[in-house]
């Protein structure tokens, strides 16, 4: 009974069974100390524990624990996920979940060399999804009145630099190739995020059917800027479409900022997992080589589809399978370590964001991946050794992630210990994306070198 984390995944990079707790990114994100596995971020709550041993071979494990959910850094913090115009309102979402209670139940068997886990954890999902909040700028109020019922500041955009606003002057999103590039970034579709701005604000959804009629009636060939407009469902179907109304929109307002709100639906995830160890030859490399897989079936999972107030809906499938050695090269060396992992996600890529809406590039809107099996959906692979030296003084440390639709991590790091209460670690990350496809597009530019000192008492 306590504040406590709780670790059933162990995996490195990916989380697959470790469904239990949030994680506290707002420090730096996900680039920490990769041989860690999560251990310093995960966010601890209170929660009750308690385990008890069915047979000498069967132990049944179970908790309840209040809510916590996944923070990621702040709006403005070079580690934001969310294009800096935008500010999360994450306090508003969080009210309505913070009495919520997360429970799960899990057995693990013990036969030899093979070990068995199966579980299954009823929680609030920790990883926020977003839907776009009124802006509140009531500013422009009186000079645009109202349309379709709605006032100006009763949909989602403010002005930067006027009362009302959270952006200075030039601070907002202007114009179509901005928008674009931003959403690309963040993992929405640009052009289906017009209409889904359409669809849940009549101010916004009324703009754009005048524009549609308006420009119609002007045209020789009454096609007009959106040809395909369904008035009040839909207006723009690809970029050409939609970038002269995203320009004329901030030509009218300059450019401007906004706010989104998280929730956390309910979900149920079953899971199951193993590992076995073989035994070979002494000294051999599948002498005491340990496989582990982990794997987790969502059904129904909501995630955050292009800031709608309708969420995106799917069976989800999480799978990661590792292969883990201790090899001793040298009778002057301790063994090294080897971790070599893979990962399969189904419909959500490895930093949250929905397949369908992969891809966009500031000149093109989202193609979007296919969700499933192998050959669909998003894959990882990881790569890691860590090799002390005969004293355990020093440690050599090396990680890498990379993503199959183009982007990787690397992170090599040496590890000080002069004496017991003192741990100096320093490590440098590279990242890399090929395209806005990669989970690294949105942090590419973070290359770095970090230090950390540690003293335990």
């Amino acid at each position: 009974v306590g504040n406590q984390q709780i670790a059933w995944g162990e995996a490195l990079f990916f989380r697959v069974a470790d469904v239990a707790n949030g994680l506290d990114l707002r420090r730096h994100s996900f680039l920490d100390y990769a041989q860690e596995e999560y251990a310093d971020e995960r966010a601890p709550s209170p929660a009750i524990r308690a385990s008890y041993n069915l047979t000498q071979q069967w132990e049944v494990e179970t908790f309840l624990q209040m809510f916590q959910p996944t923070l990621y850094p702040r709006q403005g913090s070079p580690y934001a996920l969310v294009n800096s115009p935008y500010e999360n309102q994450d306090g508003k979402g969080y009210k309505d979940y913070d009495n919520f209670i997360n429970g799960g139940l899990r057995f693990n068997g013990q036969f030899d060399q093979l070990g068995l886990q199966f579980f299954m954890v009823s929680r609030h999902n920790p990883d926020p999804v977003y839907r776009w909040a009124a802006g509140g700028q009531t500013a422009l109020d009186g000079a645009f009145g109202s349309i379709n019922g709605q006032k100006f500041s009763e949909q989602v955009f403010r002005a930067s630099g006027l009362p009302g606003s959270n952006a200075p002057e030039g601070g907002g999103t202007l114009g179509s190739s901005d928008w674009m590039g931003g959403s690309a970034l963040g993992g929405l579709n640009g052009v289906e995020a017009l209409n889904v701005l359409g669809r849940d604000f009549p101010f916004i959804g009324g703009f754009l059917d005048n524009i549609a009629v308006v420009s119609a009636q002007l045209d020789p060939s009454g096609k007009g800027l959106l040809p395909n407009a369904q008035l009040g469902k839909s207006w723009a179907t690809n970029l050409q479409e939609a970038a002269p109304v995203f320009d004329m929109f901030f030509s009218i307002l300059g450019d401007l900022d906004g706010s989104i709100i998280s929730k956390y639906p309910s979900e149920n995830i079953f899971g199951a997992g193993g590992n076995y160890i073989f035994y070979s030859t002494p000294d051999s490399l599948l002498d005491q080589l340990v496989v582990r897989f982990e794997g987790t079936w969502t059904p129904s999972k909501q995630w955050s589809d292009n800031v709608a107030r309708e969420t995106g809906t799917s069976d989800e499938y999480n799978t990661a399978l590792a292969f883990e050695k201790y090899q001793r090269f040298s009778q002057n060396f301790p063994a090294t370590f080897f971790s070599l992992q893979w990962m399969h996600k189904s419909a959500i890529d490895f930093v949250g964001r929905p397949l369908k809406n992969i891809g966009g590039r500031v000149d093109k809107e989202a193609t979007g991946k296919k969700e499933g099996g192998p050959g669909r959906g998003w894959d990882g692979f990881s790569f890691a050794f860590s090799q002390p030296f005969p004293n355990l003084t020093w440690r050599a440390d090396f990680a890498v992630l990379y993503d199959i639709y183009g982007g990787y991590l690397v992170q090599p790091s040496v590890r000080y210990k002069p004496n017991g209460p003192w741990t100096v670690e320093t490590y440098a990350t590279w990242i890399y994306a090929a395209s806005t496809r990669s989970v690294f597009a949105p942090l590419e530019w973070t290359d770095e070198v970090g230090v950390r000192v540690g003293y335990q008492f």
